[in-house]
């Protein structure tokens, strides 16, 4: 396990491993919370239905709280798309320059090789910041009625129940979310290791050549 995690670790400054559920994952998980959705009896309705309404209540309130605050660290990223074209154009003006042949084959290499992949980690966090805020499938318990001879602590209980469902699905996409946040994160940081790099790198190979030519 821990080569497994050295691993990724290390793929990690190369492609942000996303780790997400699948389908049939989350799919496992609805039929886990439904299975143990409790089979209340009347007088059980009464005693505790307000109770377990409000914790559900809750944890659906928490839910969209975290699922706002998950936006709201997303949205900022996109305003970083002008820094990584401003890169990617700096990059190329460079290479194209005139004075292109006052720099060294080995500067060049770095500036080229590091631009491209400060910019290739700055395209990943803007993918997965996209991917995130795109994600807005979240389920919403409709108002409901009661049915037939329902009393009020039975209605409360069936109305609970779904809502329970709902958030419970809500909170696997907010996992998502999160998910995707994760990778903007290893990107930004890819992105900044990679800069302090080609910076440190290119200030040694000029200290070389001040030295020694």
């Amino acid at each position: 396990m821990e080569i497994i995690k050295i691993v990724k670790a290390g793929f990690d400054f190369i492609i942000p491993v996303l780790d997400k559920l699948d389908a049939a994952d989350l799919e496992k998980r609805l039929k886990t919370a439904r299975d143990k959705l409790p089979a209340y009896t009347q007088t059980q309705c009464e005693r505790f239905g307000h109770v377990w309404y409000e914790n559900v209540k809750a944890f659906s309130e928490s839910e969209d709280e975290r699922r706002n605050n998950i936006d709201a660290r997303l949205q900022p990223i996109l305003g970083l798309i002008p820094v990584g074209t401003s890169v990617l154009l700096g990059v190329i003006g460079i290479l194209l320059s005139q004075a292109l042949s006052k720099y060294t084959t080995l500067s060049i290499s770095v500036l080229y090789f590091g631009g491209m992949y400060i910019t290739l980690q700055l395209v990943f966090a803007f993918f997965y910041a996209i991917k995130g805020l795109s994600l807005r499938l979240y389920e919403e318990t409709r108002d409901l009625f009661p049915e037939g001879d329902e009393t009020i602590n039975e209605f409360r209980v069936r109305f609970t129940k779904q809502l329970f469902l709902d958030t419970v699905y809500n909170a696997e996409k907010n996992n998502d979310k999160a998910s995707y946040l994760k990778c903007v994160h290893v990107s930004l940081r890819n992105a900044f290791v990679g800069m302090v790099l080609v910076i440190l790198v290119l200030i040694g190979i000029g200290v070389y050549r001040y030295i020694f030519d």
